[in-house]
């Protein structure tokens, strides 16, 4: 037995160079083969993972950003509808007002037509009473008109969004 120690010692003493490589190599192969490459974890700074690892933790937060893209697309459209339906009202309120105005302009147009009369002395009641047929019937049409512009929001609003429009008064 003694005799193949000291062989072999002697062996390794003469090759001791190519030994030391072969040894190395041997080394640097069973790093490479045994060991996998690691990176600080996206999750998780303080741990470190191995490419798969890596793919499972890039997976999960690219099906949370998507979860996120969502919420925030559904949060835009809600967001586009209000806008949408304030600007259906205050173009129903604009034209609310101009149709106000356009009674208001007609009756003061009408006073004035009857104190013209009655400062000239030519009132006479068939006349008085043409006028207030005119007034009334003219008042009772725009009502009606503003009261159908105010069904037809509410019924647009309730086909888009299942709740009614509120109108201002």
């Amino acid at each position: 037995m003694k005799d193949l120690i000291h062989a072999g010692m002697k062996f390794l003493d003469h090759y001791r160079y190519s030994a030391g490589a072969i040894i190395l190599a041997i080394a640097i192969i069973g790093v490479l083969v045994g060991c996998e490459a690691q990176t600080v974890s996206i999750i998780d700074p303080s741990q470190k993972v191995t490419a798969q690892g890596l793919q499972i933790e890039a997976a999960k937060i690219q099906g949370d950003l998507a979860s996120e893209k969502a919420a925030i697309d559904a949060a835009i459209a809600e967001y586009n509808g209000r806008i949408e339906t304030f600007n259906q009202q205050i173009e129903a309120a604009q034209s609310d007002i101009e149709k106000k105005e356009a009674v208001r302009a007609e009756l003061l147009q009408i006073g004035g037509a009857v104190a013209t009369s009655v400062a000239e002395g030519s009132v006479n009641p068939a006349s008085l009473i043409g006028t207030g047929i005119t007034a009334l019937s003219l008042a009772l049409g725009i009502g009606a008109s503003a009261d159908n512009r105010r069904k037809d929001a509410k019924i647009q609003s309730l086909k888009k969004f299942g709740e009614p429009a509120t109108q201002p008064s």
